[in-house]
C-alpha cells in the first residue's frame, strides 16, 4: 500500500500517529507537497478533492478522507484495538469524536475570520469570531468533562478520538497559536501522557512552511 501525506498537517498525521501505535510498517509513504502537488491532473485522478491523506491499496483502490482510512487499517488491524470491543466504549468513542471534528468545524471558521494566515482573498468578519468561539470552546469543555479521570479520552488505553485531538491540537497550535485553554487540566494532563506514547511526537513543520504558505494564505502575524 501507499500513503501520499506529509508529516505536518492533521489529517495526515492521524494516518502517521496510528501506523506508530499499530507498529505498522509495510505502507510506503509517498510525500506531497499540499496545493503544488495536490492539483495536479494524475493527483487528482486518485483524489477529486485534491487533498491528502490519500491510501492507495494493494488491489488499486484509493481511500481519502483520514477517519476513512483509520476505519479502513483497523479493519485489517484489529490488535490493539482502537475502537473498543464492548458497546460502551464505542458509544464513547462515538461521542468524543463528534464533538472533536465539531470543535475543530468552529474554530476553523473563527479563525478564518480573524487570523491574518489566512486573509489573502478572503473578506474576513471578525464577529465571526464572537458568535463561533464559546461553540468551540464549549466542545473543549464536554470533551475534558467526558474523559473524566481516565488516562485517555474513552477509558485508560489509547483510543482514535486521543489520534484525532491530538493530530488538531498540534497543527493549530503551530498554526494559529492556540492552546489547550488553562482551565481544563484533564486534557493538559492528557496531552503530557499522549507525548510518551509512539508516534505523538510534537509537530515540526519543515522550515519553509510559512514561507511557501504566506504568499497563497495571507501574513503569519
Amino acid at each position: 500500500m501507499k500513503l501520499y501525506t506529509n508529516s505536518y498537517g492533521p489529517g495526515p498525521r492521524r494516518i502517521i500517529i496510528y501506523c506508530a501505535l499499530k507498529g505498522i510498517d509495510d505502507i510506503e509513504l509517498v510525500p506531497i507537497v499540499p496545493y503544488k502537488e495536490t492539483r495536479t491532473p494524475e493527483f487528482l485522478a486518485r483524489n477529486p478533492a485534491g487533498k491528502i491523506p490519500l491510501l492507495e491499496t494493494d488491489d488499486g483502490h484509493h481511500i481519502f478522507e483520514s477517519q476513512c482510512i483509520l476505519q479502513y487499517l483497523e479493519e485489517l488491524h484489529p490488535d490493539p484495538p482502537m475502537l473498543r470491543q464492548n458497546e460502551r466504549a464505542m458509544r464513547r468513542i462515538d461521542v468524543q469524536s463528534a464533538l472533536i471534528n465539531e470543535f475543530f468545524f468552529y474554530l476553523y471558521i473563527s479563525v478564518l475570520h480573524t487570523s491574518p494566515y489566512v486573509s489573502k482573498g478572503l473578506r474576513q468578519a471578525p464577529d465571526a469570531d464572537v458568535a463561533l468561539s464559546p461553540f468551540w470552546r464549549a466542545r473543549l469543555d464536554k470533551i475534558d468533562e467526558i474523559m473524566g479521570g481516565n488516562r485517555f479520552l474513552v477509558d485508560d488505553a489509547v483510543s482514535m478520538p486521543d489520534i484525532l485531538l491530538f493530530a488538531m491540537l498540534e497543527y493549530i497550535r503551530h498554526r494559529f497559536g492556540i492552546m489547550i485553554p488553562p482551565h481544563l487540566k484533564g486534557l493538559t494532563r492528557w496531552y503530557d501522557r499522549v507525548l510518551e506514547l509512539p508516534g505523538f511526537d510534537p509537530i515540526a513543520l519543515p522550515e519553509t512552511y510559512f514561507d511557501e504558505a504566506i504568499p497563497r494564505l495571507g501574513t503569519r502575524y
